[in-house]
């Protein structure tokens, strides 16, 4: 990801970039390529859990701040849970984004790697731990938001990203793939105006199950070393990708103090969980190119 301050800023170019004078409502669901389906039904296993949509994927072209005019792209993924996964009172706890740069050139390190390159903690995951609890950032793991960009006068650059929506089961550091995207764009200058301020979005696809270079990005992370770069000893921390569904619910705040009420007032709220199935088509793995 390039830097993206919400409020804290991550970077995956090769120079500073920035979301200023970007909101995260700024243009909302405002989609410039084709996105089909949209939304996408997400299944963990069997169940399905819920569906994503693409609220925004967009070109944000030569937008100025302090002085400086920068040119990138936005995009935002919204999860929307199903009732009937979870009991009524309850929702989906353990979501988790993970994003790749999977290729380009002029970003900060060669890639593929986990976005952000320099990072704030310790784990793979694209929000830190407090930003995917924050409702303006990750809501528990229900939003994506990125907004790369890099200064007009700095060298064209392309990027590629692959981002994937997990469950993750931190006890047994084992996270199940849900769905996922590949999205990207280039920088350069069509209109020969003498700045690289005009911006061409990538075509965006669905990934139906993740590809290799995610699950090899994961699986070999390690961060063990100290900050700011995490970059480690050579041995992978452990994280794996699995087919089992380790998602699970927790109950909301609301359901809690009526548990504290005793199993009488609880029982007013359960019903039996009733999960929709897929239908019975294969969903094979994103091939790689």
């Amino acid at each position: 990801m390039a830097t993206l301050c919400r409020p804290r800023c991550k970077m995956a170019m090769a120079v500073l970039v920035v979301l200023w004078g970007i909101s995260t409502s700024a243009r909302a669901g405002l989609v410039e390529v084709q996105v089909t389906p949209n939304p996408q039904e997400v299944f963990c296993g069997a169940d399905t859990i819920g569906t994503l949509s693409i609220e925004n994927y967009y070109r944000n072209e030569n937008f100025v701040r302090n002085g400086v005019n920068w040119s990138g792209a936005v995009l935002e993924a919204v999860f929307t849970e199903i009732d009937g996964y979870c009991l009524p009172g309850e929702h989906l706890a353990n979501l988790r984004w993970i994003q790749v740069v999977t290729a380009g050139t002029n970003t900060i390190g060669p890639p593929p790697y986990l976005d952000p390159f320099n990072r704030d903690d310790g784990l793979p995951f694209y929000w830190t731990e407090p930003e995917n609890a924050d409702p303006t950032d990750g809501k528990n793991g229900t939003r994506f938001f990125d907004a790369p960009a890099q200064a007009v006068a700095n060298p064209a650059n392309d990027i590629t990203f692959e981002a994937g929506l997990f469950c993750v089961d931190f006890a047994t550091m084992k996270m199940t793939f849900l769905t996922g995207f590949e999205w990207g764009y280039s920088r350069d200058d069509t209109d020969a105006d003498g700045f690289r301020d005009d911006v061409t979005l990538k075509a965006f696809t669905w990934l139906t199950a993740i590809t290799n270079t995610m699950k090899t990005q994961i699986e070999s992370w390690d961060a063990s070393n100290t900050p700011p770069n995490f970059l480690g000893d050579g041995t992978p921390d452990g994280w794996k990708v699995v087919d089992d569904c380790v998602c699970h619910c927790t109950p909301e705040p609301s359901t809690l103090a009526i548990l504290a009420g005793g199993p009488g007032l609880y029982g007013l709220v359960l019903c039996i969980r009733t999960r929709r199935r897929r239908s019975g088509q294969k969903i094979t793995e994103t091939s790689e190119q």
